[in-house]
């Protein structure tokens, strides 16, 4: 990871993880942030996050890396600059040309999206049994 945007993610870690808190917060924010990279590409992160409550981290624009200072060209990153955009940052905003006229950042809705929709045919089994709320 490039170091200045691993700075800015653990200083921004309790702007990530609002609802922790107690005398082991910054311990839980290291093992969430720990657990993001160790379990990269593994197919949890949307369940955790959806487990920790933390849904504002889905909305959060998708960027790609921060391409100053890692052995680009200056040709390089111009082309990139031109072709691809970056923000202020110097990230990657990889998707807003890729997707012109949709939408780049993820919809995520509070409480809708913390919970799976049941089957219809579930509930046609059992009359008793509500949708969740949203679906």
């Amino acid at each position: 990871m490039h170091f200045a945007l691993a700075c800015w993610y653990i200083r921004s870690l309790p702007a990530a993880y609002p609802n922790v808190s107690g005398d082991n917060a910054k311990l839980i924010r290291e093992i969430r942030r720990e657990r993001r990279i160790e379990m990269f590409a593994e197919g949890v992160r949307y369940d955790d996050i959806r487990r920790w409550k933390c849904g504002n981290l889905l909305t959060a624009p998708r960027l790609g890396t921060i391409i100053e200072g890692t052995g680009y060209s200056e040709k390089d990153i111009a082309a990139l600059k031109e072709t691809v955009g970056v923000n202020e940052d110097g990230a990657l905003t990889i998707y807003e040309k890729r997707y012109v006229g949709q939408r780049p950042t993820p919809i995520f809705e509070d409480p809708k999206h913390y919970l799976s929709p049941i089957p219809t045919d579930e509930i046609g089994k059992a009359p008793n049994i509500k949708q969740n709320p949203g679906w």
